[in-house]
């Protein structure tokens, strides 16, 4: 599985979950600290937001919810909470119920690259024709740019 925009993959080998981060233990608790920041600063300045309900679970990224556990936000709100990430200079996505936005130069398809290097010894590239990619928002456009599939 490939998450938080390609950030982290997780799978099981000897009947153990591996994990593994794009980023390093340093970098990830540095941009932690400036997620949370950016969140305080979102959640302040854009009334009616709220962080994604899973958020606790997220390492890489930052979830601005905006209508799923909310009532829905006007678009100029939506918009709101983009500015706010790229204040930061987060990248940030929106998706159908959350911003997404994370700190770093990745995307799903680099960690699809990296899960596939790593476990199977594949490279991606040249193997498209054996995987299919299914996704539903704007931090899937690099996999549909990626993927025939």
């Amino acid at each position: 599985m490939v998450g938080e925009n390609g950030g982290l993959w997780f799978f099981m080998s000897e009947g153990k979950l591996q994990r593994r981060f794009l980023q390093s233990p340093e970098e990830r608790a540095h941009n932690r600290l400036r997620l949370d920041a950016a969140a305080a600063s979102i959640l302040d300045s854009v009334p009616g937001t709220a962080l994604a309900s899973d958020q606790p679970y997220r390492e890489l990224d930052l979830a601005v919810d905006f209508c799923e556990d909310v009532p829905a936000l006007p678009d100029s709100a939506i918009d709101k909470i983009v500015e706010g990430f790229e204040h930061v200079g987060a990248t940030c996505k929106v998706s159908s119920i959350h911003v997404n936005g994370w700190f770093g130069a990745f995307d799903k398809a680099k960690g699809c690259e990296r899960f596939l290097q790593e476990r199977f010894g594949e490279e991606l590239s040249e193997n498209l024709d054996r995987y299919a990619f299914f996704g539903d928002s704007a931090n899937d456009e690099p996999l549909f740019a990626t993927f025939g599939l």
